[in-house]
């Protein structure tokens, strides 16, 4: 009985992962360019050497470590310096770590002689994508490129389970849409951690970090967020189980002379279903999202109105069941009403439920609006009366559902709060 009970037991223990197998890159190639040793580390770009990770993927663990130096890309065909571009790369059970030799000692950049930016060049390549992959952690890269025009600088859409640790953004003023994002329902659970973003963007069109159109599960873990051009972190359109915890946001007020929200939730329809377009693309509210034990600091008192912590916003027409341009009887709640009247009409309007919006010890100074909602007629879209910002503050869930920014980063896949036992409501499976 006893050796069948071992026996038993043996066959239930999972067996032994193995220790990652270690591979080198360079900013150029080194010696063989095999990639075996830092003396033969393979060109960052060969497409051979990754295609060997990803063999060697179904085997065991692998992690690549880039050598310090300065990985340079440029906007000119000729020079064939292209962005790193990582597809369908992964393994469910062997993480995939992409790793920097020492922290702040792999750059990437733009070449200096690509032209710098203007209204009429204002978009070009970035650094690093990854697209379709899983399993992945990217750690100690850094990505910088001042006055150069760049679309995004890194990307993550339709990834899953990625991880993002200890990277460092800077100085990307030419960035147009994203110094990182992701976008897709494909992506889902990419986690940013101890990352750094400062001095981003050429317009209020840029962010730190741009999701939209569906991802799933996208976590900021202790990381710090100084001087953007627009709103800090987007989750747009459908863009849900977001968790935002133990972050700093910092907003200088010199960067571009004003400044803007930290957190945004926005909406942009610019479809009129009366129109009755062949592919029309509605967008929609997330409603669950997590929002503690952070720092939203504003170092002056200029521009009230874009002091917001927190702001969910819609502009254009109503989509398809919703009812986002509001008259003046529900701008007189939204000014008036009682907390319960006015998460009322927006649960009902907007559909975001309040409930599953968490927001609970931060630290806000400076802030005009912890919390607010804006709407606004456009792309020909006709107001209600009702266009405006109002301050929402008061209705967000302060219940502590979680003790810490770990905690809070598995909130939605744990089965219970390990404050409140109780589930997270809504929680999709991981």
């Amino acid at each position: 009985m006893l050796a069948s009970l071992a026996a038993g037991a043996a066959a239930a223990t999972p067996p032994a992962v193995p220790p990652p197998e270690i591979r080198f890159v360079a900013a150029d190639p080194q010696g063989r360019a095999t990639g075996e040793n830092a003396a033969d580390a393979a060109d960052f770009r060969d497409e051979r050497f990754w295609t060997d990770v990803r063999a060697r993927l179904a085997r065991g663990p692998v992690t690549v470590i880039f050598l310090s130096g300065t990985y340079v890309v440029s906007a000119e065909a000729r020079r064939r310096q292209p962005p790193l571009r990582l597809q369908w790369i992964g393994h469910d059970s062997h993480p995939l770590v992409i790793e920097g030799e020492r922290a702040g000692a792999v750059v990437f950049t733009r070449h200096s002689e690509d032209p710098d930016y203007s209204r009429t060049n204002n978009q070009g390549p970035g650094f690093l994508f990854l697209s379709g992959c899983r399993n992945v952690v990217v750690r100690r890269l850094r990505f910088t490129a001042p006055r150069k025009p760049i679309s995004y600088a890194t990307n993550f859409g339709g990834s899953r389970h990625l991880r993002i640790e200890d990277c460092h953004w800077h100085d990307l003023d030419g960035v147009y849409y994203g110094a990182s994002g992701t976008a897709g329902a494909a992506t889902s659970h990419v986690t940013f951690v101890r990352c750094r973003f400062e001095r981003v963007g050429s317009g209020g069109h840029a962010h730190m970090v741009y999701n939209a159109y569906d991802p799933q599960h996208l976590r900021f873990v202790d990381c710090h967020f100084e001087d953007c051009a627009g709103d800090y972190l987007r989750f747009r359109d459908s863009t849900d189980f977001g968790v935002v915890a133990g972050c700093t946001f910092r907003s200088t007020g010199r960067f571009t002379g004003t400044h803007q929200a930290f957190i945004a939730v926005p909406l942009f329809n610019d479809d009129n279903p009366a129109a009755k377009s062949a592919h029309p693309n509605y967008e929609y509210f997330g409603t669950h999202f997590l929002f503690c034990h952070n720092r939203f600091i504003y170092e002056d008192e200029a521009v009230p109105a874009n002091r917001t912590a927190v702001l969910f916003h819609h502009s254009g027409f109503d989509p398809p069941g919703r009812r986002h341009l509001l008259d003046a009887r529900d701008a007189m709640i939204l000014r008036t009403g009682t907390n319960d009247e006015k998460r009322t009409l927006l649960q009902a309007a907007a559909g975001i439920n309040f409930t599953t919006v968490h927001v609970f010890a931060n630290e806000y100074v400076r802030v005009a609006q912890r919390g607010a909602f804006r709407s606004k007629a456009a792309y020909g879209a006709k107001s209600r009366g009702g266009d405006g910002q109002y301050d929402i503050s008061g209705l967000f869930n302060p219940e502590p559902v979680v003790r810490t920014p770990g905690e809070a980063a598995g909130y939605f896949d744990a089965p219970a709060s390990p404050i409140t036992g109780r589930a997270a409501p809504g929680v999709r499976p991981p």
